[in-house]
């Protein structure tokens, strides 16, 4: 990653180098004032990411920020001043911007950089459409912005204006002609989210309603925030809807779900793979944590939002992808097949996007980069065994295994598989783990 770092102190310029180059592989070029910046700009060609102080002895942050602007409108560009929020208004709402304050921990500048660079590498923010399950918006019945339907790879028509009625016979209408989903244009996705969780989420009274519909609701909610970021990336707006979903999981899965009957609704759903993977997850774990007698809240938060973030920089294709990945014996043999290797560090990956969240509660990153560890060592990022396991990281392990292999590829009951897996999980912490997940799954 090729950074230009600019800092009228070179203490400043020194740490937040060290700190950069702890987590990245790094070409960092320092500048320490604001002409000697915009000059290297020019000169030296593209890089991925430029952090500045503001106030410097010639030019400030805002200059090079222009100067930026006049070679790239994308490569991201981060103030990094004890004054920050101040000056915000002076980059415009800038789509590639983000501001942090002085003094700042090395976590939540590796966060930001993150971010910025993620977003950097997604196409255009300002074009574009985002695909809508017809059942969602059946669900929804009124939508309050327009609707695509698209032709072609690079052409959507507009099939209603705002404020429509969407109705069963409309949904019948689509499904009858092979329509899975309609589009929101990338501008309306914000206001169209909002729009779903005031229509659905208001007519469900969670205290009293079935646990079974209000995972329905969340799981495609959830569906909705994921591909918001995946367009948007981790924004604050787009934090927030996600707390807001995992603040009302958490409120379901503190009463009792059968994980049968849930598994049973999922396997039927015609919804999104990879959210029902993710809430199906949670479900799980959270069972398994309970029949273990790990109740505290904290425990049960952890699982929760790590079953539903473990995955959040894959899409439906690459999460396909994963059971050619899950099931091979050594993943070094995939080196030279770039969408693999991001499959390999897509649990390092999600881990470094999560420990930038402020609420997220601590050690979700840790279970996120073990997911896909395996007691043997064979699993990755990382190839540790059983013995480095965390016993978090245990449960999730042993319950994704059997989402995977029974959820996800129908006709293996959970049991039965689980069964099949006796050996291998004779070992460690996963002795207990796995005579409470028999028990889970036994049960009535």
């Amino acid at each position: 990653m090729k950074i230009l770092l600019v800092d009228k102190s070179a203490d400043v310029r020194e740490l937040t180098a060290m700190m950069l180059s702890s987590q990245f592989v790094t070409d960092i070029v320092q500048a320490e004032d604001g002409a000697e910046a915009v000059r290297i700009l020019e000169s030296q060609g593209q890089f991925d990411i430029v952090i500045s102080g503001y106030k410097m002895s010639t030019k400030n942050g805002h200059d090079i920020f222009k100067s930026l602007r006049q070679i790239s409108s994308r490569v991201p560009f981060m103030l990094v001043s004890s004054q920050a929020y101040s000056h915000l208004s002076e980059f415009n709402h800038d789509l590639y911007f983000e501001a942090l304050q002085k003094p700042f921990e090395e976590e939540l500048l590796i966060g930001k950089v993150q971010l910025l660079v993620n977003h950097a590498e997604t196409k255009d923010w300002k074009s574009g459409y985002i695909p809508v399950a017809i059942e969602i918006l059946e669900k929804m019945n009124s939508v309050s912005v327009p609707l695509f339907i698209q032709l072609s790879e690079n052409h959507f028509v507009k099939l209603s204006h705002a404020k429509n009625l969407f109705t069963a016979v409309d949904a019948q209408k689509m499904r009858s002609r092979g329509i899975s989903s309609l589009f929101v244009e990338l501008g309306d996705y914000s206001i169209f989210i909002g729009q779903f969780r005031k229509n659905v989420f208001s007519q469900v009274a969670w205290d009293q309603a079935d646990p079974k519909d209000c995972l329905e609701i969340l799981s495609r909610d959830w569906d909705l925030v994921m591909k918001a970021s995946r367009k948007f990336g981790f924004t604050e707006k787009v934090i927030n809807l996600a707390q807001e979903n995992i603040s009302r999981g958490l409120a379901v899965m503190s009463q009792t779900v059968n994980f049968k009957s849930a598994f049973k609704d999922f396997s039927d759903s015609k919804q999104s793979r990879l959210s029902a993977h993710c809430y199906m997850l949670a479900i799980l774990c959270t069972a398994i944590a309970k029949e273990l007698g790990w109740v505290a809240s904290a425990t049960l938060q952890k699982l929760t939002y790590a079953a539903l973030l473990h995955d959040v920089d894959l899409d439906e294709e690459l999460f396909t992808s994963k059971q050619t990945l899950i099931n091979s014996t050594d993943f070094r043999q995939f080196t030279d097949d770039p969408g693999m290797m991001r499959l390999v560090w897509h649990p390092k990956k999600a881990s470094e996007l999560i420990a930038a969240w402020s609420s997220c509660p601590s050690d979700v990153e840790e279970l996120i980069i073990q997911h896909h560890e395996k007691i043997d060592g064979t699993g990755f990022p990382m190839g540790i065994d059983y013995k480095t396991i965390a016993p978090l990281s245990a449960i999730f392990i042993l319950a994704e295994d059997i989402i995977y292999h029974s959820v996800d590829n129908f006709g293996i009951s959970p049991l039965e598989f689980l069964k099949s897996r006796f050996d291998y999980y004779q070992h460690g912490e996963f002795i207990k783990i796995y005579a409470a997940v028999e028990r889970v799954l036994s049960a009535k």
